[in-house]
């Protein structure tokens, strides 16, 4: 799932025909081997999507000025780190 931002967008990933369903399938049928999440804008709405659904990897801004405003590193990666979600950080120069 790319650059989810909002919560209405969360709520039509996970709702009965949503997108993660299809995800779950195609990992199921081996025609992926990881699920993972993006987002670039609000660590919170991601921090929902952890909490619901077990991805494998996640994509996360961390950087010098992360933690000024909607910190991804307070709010997302200890619960990230808690559940050993494989992460890969982006906007990392200052």
């Amino acid at each position: 799932m790319h650059n989810v931002r909002y919560q209405d967008q969360l709520e039509k990933i996970f709702a009965k025909d949503g997108a993660i369903k299809a995800m779950e399938k195609a990992k199921a049928e081996g025609m992926v081997r990881h699920i993972g999440i993006t987002g670039h804008y609000e660590p919170l709405v991601l921090l929902d999507a952890i909490k619901r659904f077990p991805f494998d990897q996640i994509l996360m801004a961390v950087n010098a000025a992360d933690v000024h405003y909607l910190s991804f590193k307070n709010y997302l990666l200890p619960e990230v780190l808690k559940q050993g979600i494989g992460i890969v950080g982006m906007k990392v120069a200052t």
